[in-house]
C-alpha cells in the first residue's frame, strides 16, 4: 500500500503470512482483507475469477461461480503492457457492481504486478492509497 494523496501514513509492504484489512467499508471482497500467500485469482484467457473456496475430495479448485467475469486488457503497446479491467458484483459484502482497473507495471512469465488506480481509505476522504499486487503463478 503506497500513499499518494496526504502522505500521512508510511507505505506499508506486506510479506508472505501477513493480511491486510481495509478500512473503507464500500471495498468489496476480495480486495477488502487479502492474506498474502493465501489469497488466489484465476487467470484463464479472457476470464478472471476472484474468489477461491478451497479443493473438492478429487482434489480440484473450487471457485465461486459468482466472482467469475471477463476481463479487457486496455492501451497495451509497444511502450506499455496496458490495463486490466473488469466489472463484478460483490454478492457477499457490498452486493453493488465495481469496475476495477490496475495498470499492469509488469508482466513476466510467471509472475504479474498489477497497480491499482487508488482509493481513498475512509469512503471518499482522507488519504489517497495505492494497492499494488504482486501475483506469482502456481499450479498448472
Amino acid at each position: 500500500m503506497v500513499s499518494v494523496d496526504q502522505n500521512t501514513s508510511k507505505d506499508t509492504v506486506y510479506r508472505p503470512g501477513d493480511i491486510y484489512k481495509s478500512n473503507n467499508p464500500s471495498t468489496p471482497k476480495p480486495f477488502d482483507t487479502i492474506r498474502v500467500g493465501n489469497t488466489f485469482f484465476h487467470f484463464d484467457y479472457s476470464v478472471i475469477n476472484l474468489m477461491y473456496l478451497g479443493v473438492d475430495n478429487d482434489g480440484n479448485d473450487i471457485w465461486d461461480e459468482r466472482y467469475k467475469r471477463g476481463y479487457s486488457i486496455i492501451g497495451n503497446n509497444q511502450w506499455q503492457e496496458g490495463y486490466i479491467q473488469f466489472d463484478y458484483i460483490d454478492v457477499i459484502k457490498t452486493k453493488s457492481k465495481h469496475t476495477m482497473t490496475f495498470q499492469i507495471t509488469e508482466d513476466k512469465f510467471e509472475s504479474l504486478e498489477l497497480t491499482s488506480s487508488g482509493q481513498w481509505s475512509h469512503g471518499n476522504m482522507g488519504e489517497k492509497r495505492i494497492m499494488i499486487l504482486n501475483l506469482t503463478r502456481v499450479g498448472s
